[in-house]
C-alpha cells in the first residue's frame, strides 16, 4: 500500500490542513475558537501572591486517583530567583486544593514543593518548569521527570528525576539550550519526549526542538517555527485592534517603529497521529526595560512530522484577549499551560495562563496601574472544545469534499463528526481511480444526516459489500459544518 495512503480506522481525519482533501467545492474552513470557563486557580494574597502560571498540563495520578497540577507564584517584585513552586490536587479538574506537603516549615504556604531560595544543595537550579508523570516508566525513583531552569534567569533546561514529584536530584549531563520560555510532552505517536525552546533568530524569539527517547541524552535544538513578514503585519493589525475598541485594554503605544512579531513559545500535542501547535504570537507595541509591552496571543499550528509545520485557518487567533473589566484575567496575555487534556468523552480541555498586561506597569495609565496595584494579575484558567473541534470545513449552503485515497476496514462503518442541525449531510463511497459510485454507496441511498453529533454512523440503503480497502469519500454538506471523519 502506498505510504501516503492514510488509514482512516487508525486515527480520526480532521482539516486543519489539506492532507486528505482531493477537492472541496463551495466550502470553507473555520476556525472554532473554545469556550471560556473561566480561573480554576488564582494567585493568592494572603501569601503576597501577585500572580501565578504553569507551564505543565494537570496529570492523573492512577495510583492517588486524582488530578496533580505544579505551577508557580510571583509576588510583587517579579524576578526569577525569588519565584516559588507549588502543588496542587483535584479530583474533578476544576476544583483544586493545596495539601500540606511539610517541605517548608514555617512559610505559611503549605503546598510549596520547590523553593529556590531555600535549596543551596541544588546549586544552579533555580525554577521547576515542567513536570510530566511517566505512567510507564519501570523504575519507581524516576516516575516523575521534570526540567528545571538552571540560572538565574531560567535559561537552559536542566533533566531531574523524582519519585513523587517531590524531591528531586539530578544527573550530571548536559543541559538543554534554551531561554526562558519552552514546553515539554511525551509524544506517544514517536514514543519519545520531546521539549520545545526558545532561541533567537533573525525573527527574534523563535522555536527549536530537542527530543529524548529516555530523558537523558538529547538531541542539538533544531529550528522548527518562526515569525515572519505576515505576522508583522498582523501585529499592526492587533495592536490596532485593541486600540479602536476601548472595551479592551490597548497596551501603551510608545512608538511603533523598529519592533517585529515573534514567536514566545509553542506548546505541542500529539493528536489522532498529527502535531498540533500553539504557537504563542508576541505583538510588541513599545519598549519596556529588555523586554516590550504589547500583546501575547494563541494561535495554531499542524506538522505531521514535528518539524515542518503549517499555520491553520489564516492565522486566527484561537485564544485572543478579553474585554477589560474587573472579572477577566486574559485582557493582556493568553498562553496554553501546556498541551490540552482529553477526557473520556473526547472533549478537550484546554487549561492557559491568562495575564491581565503585558509589560512594565508603570506605563500604564493611573487608573489601570491603581487597579493592578489592588488585585491580582493572572490566574489559570480553563477552556473546552468539542472532540476534533479545532476546525471545520463548513458550507452556507450546499458544498462537496471529495478525499484524497484511503483505507478502509471492508467491514467496517463510516462515521463523522458534524453539524448539520440547519441543513443535512450525505455521502457517497467512490472508486479512487474512476471516482464514480461504488454500487450502493450512492447520494441517492445515502441517509441524509440532519444532526449535531460527535459520533455519527453512515448509513446506506443497501446490502452491497464495499469491494475494495482503498476508496475515496464524498460528502455533501447543506448548510453544515464536517469536523471529523473516520472507519471503525
Amino acid at each position: 500500500m502506498n505510504k501516503n495512503i492514510l488509514d482512516v480506522s487508525k486515527n480520526r481525519q480532521m482539516f486543519l490542513d489539506d492532507f486528505v482533501l482531493e477537492r472541496a467545492i463551495n466550502t470553507s474552513i473555520s476556525l472554532h475558537r473554545p469556550a471560556l470557563k473561566g480561573p480554576v486557580l488564582f494567585a493568592d494574597k494572603n501569601f503576597k501572591q501577585k500572580s501565578i502560571q504553569s507551564r505543565s498540563a494537570p496529570q492523573w495520578n492512577s495510583d492517588k486517583n486524582f488530578w496533580e497540577y505544579f505551577y508557580m507564584s510571583m509576588g510583587d517584585n517579579d524576578v526569577y530567583q525569588v519565584r516559588k513552586y507549588h502543588y496542587a490536587i483535584s479530583k474533578d479538574g476544576i476544583n483544586w486544593d493545596k495539601p500540606d506537603l511539610g517541605l517548608y516549615v514555617g512559610d505559611g504556604e503549605t503546598n510549596i514543593v520547590f523553593d529556590p531560595s531555600k535549596n543551596p544543595s541544588v546549586e544552579n537550579t533555580y525554577g521547576l518548569i515542567h513536570v510530566i508523570r511517566d505512567e510507564i516508566e519501570q523504575d519507581p525513583t524516576r516516575r516523575y521527570k521534570g526540567l528545571f531552569g538552571c540560572n538565574i534567569f531560567l535559561k537552559d533546561r536542566k533533566v531531574g528525576f523524582s519519585p513523587d514529584g517531590l524531591k528531586w536530584e539530578f544527573p550530571d549531563i548536559p543541559t538543554i539550550p534554551s531561554y526562558d520560555e519552552s514546553h515539554l510532552t511525551y509524544d506517544e505517536q514517536s514514543e519519545q519526549f520531546v521539549t520545545s525552546v526558545k532561541l533567537h533568530t533573525e525573527w527574534g524569539r523563535s522555536v527549536y526542538l530537542s527530543t529524548s527517547k529516555d530523558f537523558m541524552e538529547w538531541s542539538d535544538p533544531k529550528l522548527i517555527f518562526h515569525a515572519d513578514e505576515i505576522d508583522n503585519e498582523n501585529r499592526i493589525k492587533r495592536i490596532q485592534f485593541a486600540v479602536d475598541h476601548p472595551e479592551y485594554l490597548a497596551p501603551p503605544v510608545i512608538e511603533d517603529s523598529g519592533y517585529i512579531a515573534q514567536v514566545y513559545q509553542m506548546a505541542i500535542m500529539p493528536y489522532q497521529g498529527i502535531y498540533i501547535g500553539f504557537p504563542l504570537m508576541l505583538n510588541p507595541a513599545g519598549p519596556s526595560g529588555n523586554n516590550f509591552t504589547g500583546l501575547n496571543q494563541t494561535e495554531l499550528t499542524v506538522s505531521r512530522d514535528l518539524y515542518n509545520w503549517e499555520r491553520v485557518a489564516n492565522r486566527e487567533l484561537f485564544l485572543g484577549i478579553e474585554k477589560w473589566d474587573s472579572e477577566n484575567f486574559g485582557t493582556g496575555q493568553l498562553m496554553p499551560t501546556s498541551r490540552p487534556i482529553i477526557k473520556d468523552d473526547g472533549e478537550i480541555w484546554i487549561y492557559y495562563n491568562a495575564i491581565r498586561t503585558r509589560g512594565l506597569m508603570e506605563l500604564y495609565p493611573k487608573d489601570i496601574q491603581d487597579f493592578l496595584n489592588e488585585n491580582i494579575g493572572s490566574a489559570i484558567c480553563l477552556a473546552t472544545l468539542r472532540p476534533d473541534g479545532f476546525v471545520s470545513l463548513d458550507a452556507k449552503n450546499q458544498g462537496i469534499v471529495i478525499t484524497k485515497p484511503i483505507k478502509i476496514n471492508r467491514n467496517a462503518s463510516i462515521h463523522i463528526n458534524v453539524d448539520s442541525t440547519n441543513g443535512y449531510l450525505a455521502a457517497e463511497v467512490l472508486d479512487p481511480v474512476s471516482m464514480e459510485p461504488l454500487p450502493g454507496y450512492t447520494f441517492e441511498n445515502c441517509e441524509k444526516i440532519s444532526e449535531d453529533s460527535i459520533d455519527k454512523k453512515i448509513n446506506w440503503k443497501t446490502n452491497d459489500k464495499i469491494n475494495t480497502e482503498i476508496v475515496r469519500l464524498k460528502f455533501i454538506l447543506e448548510k453544515s459544518s464536517l469536523y471529523s471523519f473516520w472507519s471503525k
